[in-house]
């Protein structure tokens, strides 16, 4: 597993690269902070500014500040990617819900666990990939502060959990459709995982499979979870 052992090396791309990374993160998050006022001036034109909406708004701003800004700065923690991941599966699946219903249904949270476990095996698998680029230029990601080995089982165990909270969600009364074609899912979890077992073993690894695997686990989740409220609504 050399690939994954690389010492730092003294480049002179590495700064360079960093500062762009860390530009276009700190422009992306001020565009949606933006975005976020100008909805919320949007809502209260249409008189739909209420007390949740608002919360999940502030919410989704702190998130953002967290993410960029010093002295905080998540983005570079290696510990960024447990707000990224809470941001987009709990809270933006919680605002779109609020704005057309006055309260959260339990149902929400039962759809967003399951996305929130498939976007963080997601987030690994990419670190993963561009782990030894992430040493060489010193970027402190989840996966370089828990080490490739930690990372690796980590990145199994939120594949395997991702269908047991869809399980939770069917014992709790989620729409059938929903649980069935979750659960559909599991031989591309399978395929995810042995991917994984192939590069810890030392196997050649087959970046595009392990990518292609991730995506499509947490897109056609998401797609069949959201469907469901569908045949719910």
């Amino acid at each position: 597993f050399s690939s994954f052992s690389e010492k730092n090396s003294t480049g002179t791309e590495a700064p360079l690269d960093h500062q762009q990374k860390k530009w276009a993160i700190s422009s992306c998050v001020w565009i949606v902070i933006s975005a976020i006022t100008a909805l919320t001036i949007l809502l209260q034109l249409n008189q739909l500014l209420t007390l949740p909406v608002v919360f999940i708004l502030g919410l989704l701003s702190t998130c953002g500040l967290l993410f960029t800004l010093p002295p905080m700065q998540l983005a570079y923690s290696g510990f960024g990617e447990f707000v990224h991941t809470f941001a987009l599966t709990i809270l933006c699946p919680a605002l779109a819900f609020l704005l057309q219903a006055p309260t959260l249904h339990r149902f929400v949270i039962l759809a967003s666990l399951p996305l929130f476990l498939a976007y963080g095996a997601l987030l690994l698998a990419f670190e993963v990939i561009s782990f030894s680029k992430d040493i060489r230029q010193v970027r402190l990601t989840l996966l370089v502060r828990l080490d490739w080995q930690k990372g690796m089982a980590l990145h199994n165990v939120l594949v395997i959990l991702v269908f047991l909270a869809i399980g939770l969600a069917a014992f709790l009364g989620f729409p059938r459709f929903g649980v069935i074609s979750g659960l559909a899912l599991l031989p591309l979890g399978i395929f995810q995982i042995w991917q994984m077992r192939r590069i810890e073993d030392g196997r050649k690894p087959q970046w595009g499979y392990l990518r292609l695997a991730a995506i499509f686990l947490f897109a056609t989740l998401g797609y069949l979870l959201a469907y469901g409220f569908w045949i719910l609504g």
